[in-house]
């Protein structure tokens, strides 16, 4: 599975929207997307990536998204 695929998946899973709608998708833009779930997102990239994120890219990734 490709890296952009993964990451995909992990927002669709997180928080259960069509795939369509990541073009459009942006911190807050959604209800589900809040801080709460902003960390569950962090949770499963980690996971889904096998990486561990320190707390500047967890903000970061949350600016860059707004």
């Amino acid at each position: 599975m490709s890296n952009k695929k993964k990451y995909n998946e992990s927002f669709v899973e997180i928080f259960s929207i069509n795939e369509d709608l990541l073009e459009e998708l942006e911190y807050n833009s959604i209800p589900q997307w809040d801080s709460v779930g902003h960390m569950a997102l962090i949770a499963l990239l980690e996971e889904n990536f096998e990486i561990m994120m320190d707390m500047e890219c967890t903000i970061t990734l949350r600016v860059l998204m707004e």
